[in-house]
């Protein structure tokens, strides 16, 4: 039964591409060919290489947080529940994601745990740019002031976190 969701998981992935690439070929015909023509497969096959590594890896991160809550489960079923979470992701507030509590349900988790597993994984996600973006910050002193401000605010989260924590 899983091969056959994998199936049709990756059939469904291929369908949405080339139905994607057919539009964006039907809006602008000369520009995409061009754009087609410049890119190589190797280019193609390195991209879904890392995007796959990308998912598996936000994955394990979302694994260890339900591990972290006393959740156990399967890791090809957590896997597929995990992507479909991406489903509606373009939806306003991100409901995709939130999608996922109604899988998680089928297995006896209760919807408080995969909320705040979410809100961590956001939590998460948000230190990951900051780092990527302190690069920015050190190349370009004009945005230190910036820098400080958004290092004063993670900072009041966080004592305000440890806070309500600690009481």
């Amino acid at each position: 039964m899983i091969w056959l969701k994998s199936v049709l998981f990756v059939f469904s992935f291929c369908l949405i591409s080339f139905t994607y690439i057919f539009g964006v070929v039907l809006l602008d015909e000369k520009l995409s060919f061009d754009i087609l023509d410049a890119i190589q497969m190797i280019d193609v096959i390195s991209i879904l290489s890392l995007f796959m590594v990308s998912i598996f890896l936000r994955y394990l991160r979302w694994h260890f947080l339900m591990v972290g809550h006393g959740i156990h489960h399967n890791l090809v079923k957590g896997f597929f529940f995990y992507v479909a979470g991406f489903a509606y992701t373009a939806s306003p507030g991100k409901i995709g994601e939130l999608s996922r509590i109604i899988h998680y349900r089928t297995i006896g988790t209760s919807s408080d745990i995969v909320i705040s597993c979410f809100i961590m994984e956001r939590f998460f996600d948000l230190v990951v740019v900051l780092l990527l973006s302190s690069v920015i910050f050190i190349t370009f002193p004009d945005l230190q002031f910036v820098a400080f401000v958004i290092m004063l605010s993670v900072g009041a989260i966080f004592s305000f976190r440890c806070k309500s924590t600690c009481e």
